[in-house]
């Protein structure tokens, strides 16, 4: 009995080990096909090209959108306080809606102005890095939404690397 139990045991281990052994091997070569499929074409940012493209938005442009991004959160919240305050009625807070669509289309105009007036600024040869970039950072790959950072990055195949060299 107790050979039939170790025997089992070891069967059990054995399975599990190649079970371990395959999805660890399927993760890496996930990766490296990702990584074939994402790399930048073109030179990338350097530490210092990505200086001098936040140098190039003066303090009070920094400070104003800020304040458009708490002036957005601020909208958010009094919409859904008036949602609450009214379940099932949307109507009543159209008005606030139409506001906080206002305050984010105008943020989103903003942010491209200052996007086209940088491309305009950088050599041909760091555009096609710079429009990486900011893919990349579109498509979450660049910070913490609402998946707190799980298959983060564009469509399938998880995060696309950052085209900024050291």
């Amino acid at each position: 009995m107790k050979r039939i139990l170790f025997t089992g045991i070891l069967v059990f281990s054995l399975a599990l080990n190649v079970a371990v052994g395959v999805t660890v091997g399927w993760h890496i070569w996930r990766q490296r096909a990702v990584a074939a499929v994402s790399t930048v074409t073109g030179p990338a940012l350097t530490q210092q090209d990505v200086r001098q493209i936040g140098d190039m938005m003066p303090q009070q442009r920094r400070q104003w959108m800020m304040q458009a991004r708490q002036q957005v959160l601020d909208k958010k919240s009094q919409v859904l306080d008036q949602i609450a305050r009214n379940p099932g009625d949307l109507k009543a807070a159209e008005p606030t809606i139409r506001e906080l669509l206002d305050l984010r289309n105008n943020m989103e105009r903003q942010a491209l102005t200052r996007i086209s007036l940088i491309m305009g600024s950088l050599p041909e040869e760091k555009r096609a890095a710079f429009l990486e970039f900011l893919k990349t950072r579109a498509c979450g790959g660049g910070g913490m939404g609402w998946d707190r950072g799980r298959n983060r990055g564009c469509g399938r195949g998880g995060p696309r690397p950052c085209p900024v060299e050291n």
